[in-house]
């Protein structure tokens, strides 16, 4: 079903795009990368989808609030967001929230890592 969900929204973003409705095209382009099942190419990296919700979770959405918004199931926003969690090295919401608001929320680079200044030389 996910093949004949993608032509059919390819095919929706495309004529939204001619006849101008940006609103919808956005839509569309949202629900495309949604049934894509694209991956990110780094494993510890966060999918298109856990970065959406992420970034919601980070502006203070709650579970509810962004399951709504982003057309989900709560339980879906809440197996999501344990993901992030993990590959993000943060272990709460709050944390979260800071890891996004200081601009490291970048996988790659666990919650704990010391800045540069205080690490050890080698």
């Amino acid at each position: 079903r996910r093949v004949l969900a993608r032509s059919s929204l390819t095919e929706a973003f495309a004529s939204f795009e001619h006849l101008g409705a940006t609103l919808w095209a956005k839509t569309a382009a949202l629900e495309l990368t949604r049934v894509s099942g694209r991956r990110s190419a780094d494993p510890s990296g966060l999918t298109e989808g856990e970065q959406r919700i992420a970034d919601c979770v980070a502006e203070g959405h709650s579970n509810k609030e962004v399951a709504a918004t982003l057309h989900l199931a709560v339980k879906t926003v809440e197996v999501t967001l344990t993901r992030v969690y993990r590959k993000l090295g943060v272990r709460s919401r709050s944390e979260l929230v800071r890891r996004f608001a200081d601009g490291s929320a970048h996988a790659d680079e666990p919650a704990h890592a010391m800045p540069e200044s205080t690490q050890p030389k080698q």
